[in-house]
């Protein structure tokens, strides 16, 4: 994926910005994930800086961008937060993958109430259903396997 600073909505931070036109110029294309791998050195919470581009950058509403971010490990707060400012991250499988980081009931309702889509209710739904079946059956389970 390659993008230009046009393509941008706002204006990136001073680092960005500076890095971007010293190595790249301001009309021509770079690839964003190579400037993000670049400056992880100095930007502690670089996933922030990835929501941000995904956010203001149409062309970087894709699932290499997402993967990227999910790549750099953000906790559940981080990833709620994505989901609830990005629709394009508004879907069954980034409530699945938020889930899978085990976010507290207070994280969760949340998101729940932060969101419009009734997509990512619907899945919070599900996948609070699926957490509770869960943990109903280790419940269960040291019966069940003494009646075998």
């Amino acid at each position: 994926m390659e993008i230009r600073l046009s393509d941008i909505s706002k204006k990136p931070c001073s680092d960005y910005y500076n890095y971007i036109i010293e190595n790249y110029g301001i009309n021509n294309y770079f690839n964003p994930i190579d400037v993000f791998n670049y400056m992880k050195s100095t930007h502690a919470e670089i996933y922030f800086d990835v929501f941000w581009l995904i956010k203001n950058c149409k062309l970087c509403n894709t699932l290499e961008l997402i993967d990227y971010a999910k790549s750099l490990n953000p906790g559940y707060s981080k990833v709620s937060f994505l989901i609830s400012s990005n629709e394009v991250c508004q879907t069954p499988e980034m409530v699945k993958y938020y889930f899978s980081l085990n976010p507290n009931k207070w994280d969760i309702l949340w998101l729940k109430k932060a969101t419009e889509s009734k997509v990512v209710k619907i899945a919070i739904r599900k996948n609070l259903i699926r957490k509770r079946f869960k943990s109903i059956l280790r419940v269960f389970a040291p019966f069940v396997s003494k009646l075998r």
